[in-house]
């Protein structure tokens, strides 16, 4: 091993951060990194789809959405800045204002995924109001169809035919599952129950916000990949910054225009609890973590943390929420879950 030839690289040598050891190849750092990652993204993303469910389905909290979004963007923010104040982004010539300023005159381009994670964030969370935690959770595997849409388009990547069979039965799967989970009429009853044709509307709304939400899911997350790419010497932390400082005057300019909830506190938090704020929190690092994982993980990594997602919300909705679990609910599980990963593993 060569010696640094002089004080300077010494002390860059020795000044590396941990985040910047995750680059090198087959670390044990990586691996573990990896490893957490694909835990807390699994909790994270369980957590987010039980909390709401419950809240709206159970406790019948009438928050507002687009509040509890920008929150959580404010959040994301705050946990940015101090990722930079903490040394984790800048070549260590720059001071935090420098590297602030950068990030804000550079920001334009983020403002693209920040309109899509508006509309996807928004959808998602009526789709959640509106469906089952392990319907949403199963629809929302067609992002794998819209990111292999837009990734040839977009990326000029190629499919094989083995993919495009994976990708056809992750929609087969996933429109069994919303089917089976329909409101059905009781073919007992002579009369037309109101109830069920209201019902129904809201489980189609739920159903269509759901992969609507899933579709804007694959392009940013194209998009992002793009930007991750060509812009490599921004770290997680000031792409975040980035994402937020574009999100949040578009989640305010949102209230304005289509929420009924006014700037005073009482109206603002209007609905909220405690369960609501560490439901901002945890979406504030599930930004954070999906950055991560986009960067120094892998699409293996992403899949199994997305179908391991699914496996741990369908278990607790049935046992906690008294969700829906018959046979073709597991079928269609089991036809995502092999399907996501057949579609990752070939080559």
């Amino acid at each position: 091993m060569e010696k640094p030839e002089s004080e300077e690289e010494l002390q860059s040598l020795t000044s590396a951060t941990a985040v910047d050891r995750l680059d090198e190849p087959n670390s044990f750092t990586t691996t573990l990194f990896s490893f957490v990652i694909f835990i807390l993204i699994v909790l994270q993303a369980t957590a987010t789809a039980l909390i709401v469910s419950y809240s709206r389905g159970v406790l019948k909290q009438e928050w507002d959405t687009l509040t509890l979004l920008l929150m959580t963007e404010v959040a994301k923010m705050i946990i940015s800045v101090i990722g930079i104040v903490l040394g984790y982004s800048g070549d260590g010539t720059m001071s935090t204002l420098d590297i602030l300023s950068r990030n804000i005159k550079t920001t334009l381009p983020m403002s693209v995924p920040g309109i899509l994670y508006l509309i996807q964030n928004y959808l998602g969370m009526y789709a959640l109001g509106s469906i089952d935690a392990t319907t949403f959770t199963l629809i929302s595997q067609n992002k794998l169809i819209s990111t292999a849409i837009f990734s040839r388009f977009v990326l000029d990547k190629k499919f094989s035919s083995s993919r495009i069979r994976s990708l056809m039965l992750v929609a087969v799967g996933a429109f069994q599952v919303s089917y089976s989970t329909m409101p059905q009429k009781d073919p007992c009853s002579q009369e037309e129950d109101k109830n069920e044709q209201v019902l129904f509307r809201i489980w189609l709304l739920g159903v269509t916000a759901a992969f609507i939400s899933s579709s804007c899911s694959g392009f940013s997350t194209v998009y992002m990949e793009k930007m991750f790419k060509g812009v490599p010497n921004l770290t997680v932390w000031d792409r975040n910054f980035q994402l937020s400082f574009c999100s949040i005057p578009l989640y305010l300019l949102a209230i304005l225009l289509f929420s009924k909830t006014t700037f005073s506190f009482n109206s603002f938090f209007h609905g909220w609890s405690l369960l609501i704020v560490i439901l901002t929190i945890i979406g504030a690092f599930g930004g954070i973590l999906i950055a991560l994982c986009l960067k120094y993980a892998d699409s293996i990594l992403k899949t199994f943390a997305a179908t391991g997602a699914i496996l741990l919300t369908a278990f607790l909705t049935y046992w906690w929420l008294s969700g829906p679990m018959n046979c073709y609910i597991a079928i269609a599980a089991v036809v995502v879950i092999t399907s996501v990963i057949n579609y990752q593993l070939e080559a």
